[in-house]
C-alpha cells in the first residue's frame, strides 16, 4: 500500500501487522459509509421533500420525470430544475479603461476610480460576515462577461465608470468597449427557463438604464443608482460595505437595501446624506425582495477554500492561501513593483501608448529627462497589468529591477541585464550554469 517493501531499515513482524490492521480497518469504514450514503439517498428519493429558502419553507411534490436530485440536510438548499441555484456566489467585474477617444480621435483620460478600496471593503465584509460564501474578482471585458454568464453565480457586482447609455467596459488593451445596456438584456436573458445570476448590483453613477435593463432581462433583484445622479464615493462605499454585511449574514435583499440606506444616512462629514441616500434604487419595483439572496453556514476562517487542513505545516498552508488569494484577487503575483506616489494622476494616455507596445513588442525603453517620472509610469503600468490576470494572460510574471548610478563610468545596461538574471535564478527560470556564463556582466 505505502510501498515499503525494500524500506531500509525493514519492516518487522509488528510494524507489518499494524499496517495490515490499519488497511483492513480503512476499507471497511469506507465500505460501510457508502452503504449508508446509498441508503439514505434512496430514503430521500422515495418521499416528498421540502425545500428550505433562507427562514422560509415550502412544499415541494417530486418530480417523477425529473433526472435526479441532490441530497440536502437541514441547512442545505436543493437544486430546482426551474430556478437558478443558489450557489453562494459572488463574481465582481471591475471596470477601468484608462483612457477614450473623443470626437476629435484624441485620447483623452478616464478619472481615477478607487478599485483598490472597494476590493478591500468587500473583502473586509465577507471575512467579517465568516460565511461559507466565495468571492471572486474579474476585470470587465466582454469575455469575461461571458464567462460569469456561463458559469453562473448567486451575485454579479459590476464596478465601474458610470454612462447614461452604455457600460464601459474594457477592451483588454486600456481602452474602453462601449456596451450597450440593450446588450445586456440579449446576453443575459432567461435562458431554459433561468436567469444566470439572482441578485446584481450596478456600482456605478447614471447606472438607472442598467439596473432596469438586468430587472427587464429577469434578474429578480438589481440595486442600482439613479439615472439622472452621480453618487459620491463616500455613500457609495458606506452602502456597499453594510449591504453586503447583511445580505451575507442571511439578511433578505429588502432587509439589507434598508440596512444599506441607514449607514448612508449615518456617515460622518457627508453632505446631504438624506439625498445621497435616496439615489440608491431596488429594481424591479413591484418585485418580492424579502427573500435571502445567501443560505450559507458560518466557518471558523473565510474563505474556507484557502486555508488548509490536516497536518500540513503552517508555512506551506500559509503559502498556498496566499497563492489562492491572488488567484481570487485576478491578480498574477503580490507587490509587482514599488508602489506608485500617493498623488500619481494625469497619466492614463503614457500608460496606455507604454502598454499597447508592451502588447505587441518584445522590448519597449521608456527615456526622459532625470525626474520626469519614468519610474512612476513605469510602476503604475506595473500594478495596472497585475490586477488583470485573467485578460492580460499573455503577461505571466513582472520583475521590477533598478540600479543606483554608483559612478559615472558603470555600464546601467550590463548591471540591470546582472540583476534581472539573478531574479531569474531565484525564480528558477535560468540556471545557475547560464548564469555564471555571464558572471563578466558589470553588477
Amino acid at each position: 500500500l505505502v510501498h515499503l517493501s525494500n524500506n531500509p531499515p525493514p519492516l518487522n513482524d509488528r510494524q507489518l501487522q499494524q499496517l495490515d490492521e490499519l488497511s483492513q480497518n480503512s476499507r471497511s469504514t469506507m465500505i460501510q459509509r457508502m452503504n449508508a450514503e446509498k441508503e439514505a439517498s434512496q430514503q430521500t428519493m422515495d418521499q416528498v421533500g421540502s425545500v428550505r429558502f433562507g427562514h422560509s419553507i415550502r412544499p415541494m411534490a417530486i418530480d417523477e420525470g425529473a433526472e435526479s436530485y441532490r441530497e440536502a440536510n437541514e441547512d442545505q438548499q436543493v437544486s430546482i430544475p426551474e430556478e437558478a441555484s443558489a450557489d453562494n456566489k459572488i463574481t465582481v467585474l471591475f471596470s477601468a479603461p484608462l483612457v477614450f477617444k473623443d470626437g476629435s480621435e484624441t485620447l483623452r483620460p478616464f478619472a481615477k476610480l478607487d478599485f483598490e478600496m472597494e476590493r478591500e471593503l468587500l473583502w473586509q465584509c465577507l471575512k467579517e460576515a465568516s460565511r461559507d460564501i466565495e468571492l471572486s474578482f474579474d476585470s470587465a471585458t466582454h469575455d469575461r462577461l461571458l464567462a460569469t454568464v456561463s458559469k453562473r453565480c448567486s451575485c454579479l457586482h459590476y464596478s465601474g465608470h458610470g454612462n447614461e447609455h452604455y457600460l464601459p467596459f474594457e477592451d483588454g488593451k486600456g481602452g474602453p468597449n462601449w456596451f450597450e445596456v440593450e446588450d445586456i438584456k440579449k446576453l443575459i436573458g432567461a435562458q431554459h427557463g433561468s436567469v444566470p445570476f439572482r441578485f446584481v448590483f450596478v456600482s456605478a453613477c447614471f447606472s438607472g438604464l442598467a439596473g432596469e435593463t438586468f430587472a427587464a432581462a429577469g434578474v429578480p433583484h438589481v440595486v442600482c443608482c439613479r439615472q439622472e445622479f452621480e453618487l459620491k464615493d463616500a455613500a457609495a462605499l458606506a452602502f456597499t460595505r453594510q449591504f453586503y454585511l447583511a445580505l451575507a449574514v442571511g439578511h433578505t435583499v429588502q432587509e439589507s437595501f434598508e440596512l444599506g440606506c441607514k449607514a448612508v444616512r449615518a456617515t460622518p462629514n457627508l453632505r446631504d446624506a438624506e439625498r445621497e441616500m435616496e439615489k440608491f434604487i431596488l429594481l424591479p419595483k413591484d418585485g418580492n425582495h424579502n427573500i435571502p439572496i445567501f443560505d450559507a453556514k458560518p466557518v471558523l476562517h473565510w474563505p474556507r477554500s484557502l486555508h488548509g487542513s490536516g497536518n500540513r505545516s503552517k508555512a506551506k498552508v500559509a503559502g498556498n492561501a496566499r497563492s489562492g488569494e491572488l488567484g481570487v484577487r485576478n491578480m498574477i503575483q503580490e507587490d509587482p513593483s514599488p508602489s506608485p506616489p500617493q498623488f500619481f494622476l494625469g497619466r492614463e494616455v503614457d500608460m496606455y501608448i507604454v502598454l499597447n507596445l508592451l502588447l505587441v513588442k518584445r522590448l519597449v525603453s521608456v527615456v526622459g529627462d532625470v525626474g520626469v517620472g519614468r519610474s512612476s509610469l513605469v510602476c503604475a503600468l506595473c500594478h495596472y497589468i497585475n490586477e488583470r490576470k485573467t485578460t492580460m494572460n499573455q503577461i505571466k510574471h513582472i520583475y521590477f529591477v533598478k540600479v543606483k548610478q554608483r559612478n559615472p563610468n558603470q555600464n546601467r545596461v550590463r548591471a540591470l541585464v546582472h540583476r534581472l538574471l539573478k531574479k531569474l535564478v531565484e525564480a528558477e527560470l535560468v540556471s545557475m550554469e547560464d548564469f555564471n556564463k555571464n558572471s563578466d556582466i558589470e553588477a
